[in-house]
């Protein structure tokens, strides 16, 4: 598991490219109950510190 104490931003994106979520102060909680709600798809979750993108993970949801 990794690590979350530098995480800034999170930002998710759809399949599509659009931002469907964006969380500026990273809170697990709130973006655990954001992800449950999300419709079957492929999304892109970019985790920010600073001005730079930390890491991208792929996200596919089976429903």
């Amino acid at each position: 598991m990794r690590s979350t104490q530098n995480i800034e931003e999170v930002r998710v994106y759809n399949s599509f490219g659009v931002e469907v979520y964006r969380s500026d102060m990273f809170d697990g909680t709130e973006a655990q109950l954001y992800l449950q709600d999300l419709s079957a798809g492929t999304y892109f979750i970019h985790c920010g510190q600073g001005n730079g993108i930390v890491g991208v993970e792929k996200l596919v949801l089976y429903r």
